[in-house]
């Protein structure tokens, strides 16, 4: 039996799977027709952006640990593609900067899984404690 929270939940899914698709659609044409600059299509059609937008799908899925490591893993492999594209715009990060930084990116990946570990322990045993007696 679907609840209202169901179905809140799913059309915000939903609203967020259109507003992708309509925004792909948009920025192709926007492409086509020379409005965008053509290098910014190795940043927007990238498998990062991919990831990304993964997860702003898990987010309007109310999810919060997955799609955070999507967006940071998304986030960190775009940022050498639009230093690649735009040179100097983020202080010279340069081709190197996911074989100097990848530990970090493990690092912090790590930390958002076991904080979301506790945290849901913690809500867990908050709702099932018998604060009544």
């Amino acid at each position: 039996m679907s609840t209202f929270n169901d179905a809140k939940e799913g059309l915000s899914l939903t609203a967020v799977i259109g507003t992708i698709l309509i925004l792909t659609c948009l920025i192709i044409n926007a492409f086509n027709f020379g409005l965008l600059n053509p290098p910014l299509q190795l940043i927007i059609f990238s498998w990062p952006i991919l990831l990304i937008l993964l997860s702003l799908i898990g987010f309007a899925r109310r999810d919060k640990v997955v799609p955070l490591l999507l967006l940071l893993v998304g986030v960190f492999f775009l940022i050498p593609r639009i230093e690649s594209v735009y040179p100097g715009i983020l202080n010279g990060v340069g081709n190197d900067f996911v074989s100097k930084y990848w530990h970090f990116l493990l690092i912090v990946a790590g930390l958002i899984l076991i904080i979301g570990i506790v945290v849901n322990k913690l809500k867990t045993d908050f709702f099932t404690e018998d604060t009544y007696h």
